[in-house]
């Protein structure tokens, strides 16, 4: 198995679990993005060092490895269709927390 550097580190819900997620990896000096059904949650995405993205098809092609930070069962099956519609383009490894 090849060995592949994580860099820039995606999160999907910037909610109660995903916001101090997000300041984590900022801090620890990953190229973190976020991205959240709520866009009001950008500027508190963007204190803590984190750009904000699009949408969770932005983060499939920006990202090594994406988080996903949701909820509820129905949020992270949304998630998995439409990243997985872009993941012929992605370099990203997905885990659900």
């Amino acid at each position: 198995m090849t060995k592949t550097a994580v860099k820039a580190v995606g999160v999907v819900g910037a909610g109660r679990m995903g916001t101090p997620i997000i300041g984590h990896l900022a801090r620890k000096g990953f190229a973190t993005r976020a991205c959240d059904l709520d866009a009001a949650r950008a500027g508190a995405v963007k204190k803590l060092g984190a750009q904000w993205a699009a949408s969770p098809e932005a983060l499939a092609i920006e990202c090594d490895a994406i988080l996903v930070c949701v909820g509820f069962d129905r949020e992270c099956r949304s998630f998995s269709r439409k990243a997985g519609r872009c993941a012929r383009r992605s370099r990203a490894r997905s885990w659900p927390f």
